[in-house]
């Protein structure tokens, strides 16, 4: 069960690095990406 904690984990960890990514040109702070991934998952 640790292996798909670990999985989900990761993944999440990819989908905001790739949010960040995508947005940095945009005048959005570090923190309102977080909260936008929290409101997503």
């Amino acid at each position: 069960m640790e292996v798909i904690t670990d999985t989900w984990t990761t993944i999440q960890y990819l989908i905001l690095g790739l949010v960040q990514g995508i947005t940095e040109p945009l005048p959005i702070s570090s923190s309102e990406h977080i909260v936008i991934i929290r409101e997503l998952f």
